[in-house]
């Protein structure tokens, strides 16, 4: 599987990608304890297992929102987008800044 997102040349949004893309939305820590709990694309539910949100992206603008928790509130952690034998760093993040980040997405 490859990865589907690439950053926004223009600096606009986060990501573009295609419109129907299946990518999946997974987050790393030192400790492994940090966890996507919950996850929303415009709005909608997404289903999340194992700490991992799968996602289709839709025409036009996703807005990519995930609910983290960890064992450590101070604790860094990593968004990555899984592409199967590696993944992609989207954005770093620490939980004293909050358990919510969000994404903009553009797909053609």
């Amino acid at each position: 599987m490859a990865c589907q997102l690439a950053p926004d040349p223009t600096g606009t949004i986060d990501f573009i990608t295609s419109t129907g893309a299946k990518f999946t939305v997974i987050v790393k820590s030192a400790s492994g304890t940090a966890c996507i709990v919950a996850a929303t694309l415009n709005g909608t539910p997404q289903t999340v297992a194992n700490c991992q949100a799968p996602v289709t992206a839709v025409a036009a603008r996703n807005n990519l929102d995930l609910a983290l928790v960890g064992s450590d509130p101070m604790e860094d952690f990593e968004i990555h987008e899984d592409c199967g034998d590696a993944t992609h760093l989207m954005r770093k993040g620490n939980f004293q800044n909050g358990p919510t980040i969000g994404f903009r997405i553009h797909a053609f």
